[in-house]
C-alpha cells in the first residue's frame, strides 16, 4: 500500500514536469514567433557579408536602428517586397558617396571594412544630402548589385521591420558588426 502511494506521487509529480515543459516550450515559440524572424536572403547586394541563400534571424523588436545595423525593411517603391541593407546615414546628417565610392557622413570618411573594391567598381556619387527626419541612407555591401537608398532615396524608418541578428545558415559564418 505504501509503495502504491509513492508511485502516484511520482506520477503527479512527472505529470507536473511535463505540463510545465510543455507550458514553457509554447511560452517560448510564442516569444520567438513575436520577436524573431527567420528569413531567406535572397540576391547579392550583400556580399561578401551574406550571400543569396543565407538563412537570416531578424529580431523585430531591436529598438532604434543605428549606422552599421543591417536591416531587413519593406521597400518603398513595392512594399510586397523585403530588402536586406546596411544603414550608414541616420536622420539629421549630411551624406554624400564621392566618385570612388567612399562613403562620407558629416564630412568624416566611414571606415567600411565589410565592403570590397571589387564590389565598386561602378560607384554611383551621391551629392552631400541631409538626411530628413524619419529616415535613413541605406546600401549594400556589393555597391555593384545594390538597388539603394542611392537610387530611391532615404529609406522613411517606419518601413523597418527589424535588425538582423544573425546567420543560422551556412553554419560557422557568423555576421561581423560594422563599426559605429
Amino acid at each position: 500500500m505504501r509503495r502504491q502511494g509513492h508511485v502516484v506521487r511520482y506520477r503527479t509529480l512527472l505529470f507536473c514536469l511535463c505540463g510545465l515543459a510543455v507550458l514553457l516550450a509554447l511560452m517560448a515559440q510564442i516569444a520567438v514567433s513575436n520577436w524573431y524572424e527567420p528569413i531567406r536572403h535572397e540576391g547579392m547586394s550583400m556580399l561578401p557579408t551574406i550571400g543569396d541563400g543565407d538563412r537570416l534571424l531578424v529580431n523585430t523588436h531591436s529598438g532604434p536602428a543605428v549606422r552599421g545595423d543591417l536591416i531587413l525593411f519593406l521597400y518603398p517603391r513595392d512594399q510586397s517586397k523585403s530588402f536586406v541593407k546596411r544603414i550608414v546615414g541616420l536622420p539629421g546628417e549630411k551624406l554624400r558617396i564621392d566618385a570612388a565610392g567612399r562613403v562620407y557622413v558629416n564630412g568624416r570618411q566611414l571606415n567600411e571594412r565589410y565592403t570590397r573594391p571589387e564590389f565598386n567598381r561602378t560607384p554611383t556619387e551621391v551629392r552631400e544630402q541631409l538626411i530628413p527626419s524619419g529616415t535613413c541612407f541605406v546600401i549594400g555591401d556589393d555597391r555593384d548589385w545594390s538597388n539603394d537608398s542611392r537610387f530611391f532615396g532615404p529609406l522613411p524608418l517606419r518601413l523597418i521591420r527589424g535588425r538582423v541578428i544573425a546567420r543560422y545558415w551556412p553554419l560557422g559564418k557568423p555576421l561581423e558588426k560594422a563599426p559605429q
